[in-house]
């Protein structure tokens, strides 16, 4: 998002306890939820080329707009990409500690705490994007595989869910460009910002003067979503960030299943037992998510 802009949309006043608090939650959700099951992803499909119409689509696009080489399928290059997600997390919170006051203000912001904010903010989408991203493609080849279950109703993402998924697909492949690159890259991008006291009348002229790709060296600016509203609307932070775990909860769990009934599929078994628990599992997600979506929805 643009800095004027995003200056405009944060909150007055939050504290610097909170970008930590959210960090600590992104590296919990990435370690317990997300990267497990990515790796078991790899490993499994990784290599393979994909069936189902929606799975070859969403491959063509990763495979045009990821700027770093990987063997394999885009399962793989967003497993590599998460794997360095751990060392950017580990960073913004020592840049965090270095750079705010315990209170932070809209108008006391500079350029480098501009930036802080918004690879908080791209690092937790892009975690989040990605547990749902894998529940998608591996949902789309299990009905390749067992067509008739789509028939039958099987439960899968819903329009709400779809357009989710299509509105955030190009800030997630942004986002993985981003985390995949090199820690060292990044330090040395964040140093050479120049720390310029801005607002959002006064940042125009000031990147005019500096020059944009030295005021936002991540291209952050072709990103028009929020991504995150804890630092932009007054919500129930405890609350909301609750629901965010407990559908990273629900989900790996989904996606667990998704892979076992996905490779005895490929063996030519089916498993009753498994395909209700995922429908079980899916209904009870559905609904986490939908009441995430209701809180993004009424405090915006």
């Amino acid at each position: 998002m643009e800095f004027g802009k995003f200056i405009r949309s944060l909150l007055p006043t939050f504290s610097r306890d909170q970008v930590q608090e959210d960090l600590d939650t992104i590296r919990d959700e990435l370690d317990k939820y997300v990267l497990p099951v990515y790796q078991t992803a790899a490993k499994q499909i990784g290599r393979e080329q994909f069936y189902s119409a929606d799975a070859i689509a969403a491959d063509e696009i990763f495979e045009k707009k990821l700027n770093y080489r990987y063997k394999g399928n885009h399962i793989t290059a967003i497993k590599e990409a998460l794997e360095n997600a751990k060392v950017l997390v580990d960073l913004l919170q020592t840049m965090t500690d270095e750079k705010f006051a315990l209170d932070v203000t809209r108008a006391g912001l500079d350029t480098v705490r501009i930036n802080i904010l918004q690879l908080t903010e791209i690092v937790g989408f892009t975690v989040r994007y990605a547990r749902r991203h894998l529940n998608y493609i591996l949902t789309a080849e299990v009905w390749h595989q067992h067509p008739d279950k789509k028939l039958d109703g099987g439960v899968g993402p819903t329009p709400g869910e779809l357009e989710w998924l299509k509105k955030g697909r190009d800030p997630f492949i942004t986002g993985l460009n981003v985390i995949k690159t090199p820690k060292t890259d990044i330090e040395v991008k964040l140093k050479e910002i120049p720390s310029i006291l801005v607002t959002d009348e006064s940042v125009d002229t000031a990147q005019a003067i500096m020059g944009k790709d030295k005021t936002d060296p991540f291209a952050m600016r072709f990103i028009p979503i929020v991504l995150n509203p804890i630092y932009h609307v007054r919500i129930r932070i405890a609350e909301y960030q609750a629901a965010r775990y407990k559908e990273a909860q629900e989900e790996h769990s989904t996606i667990e299943l998704k892979l076992i009934m996905l490779k005895e599929l490929e063996a030519g078994k089916q498993n009753a037992k498994i395909e209700q628990q995922i429908e079980y599992n899916e209904e009870r997600l559905s609904k986490i998510t939908y009441k995430i979506f209701k809180m993004e929805e009424d405090y915006a």
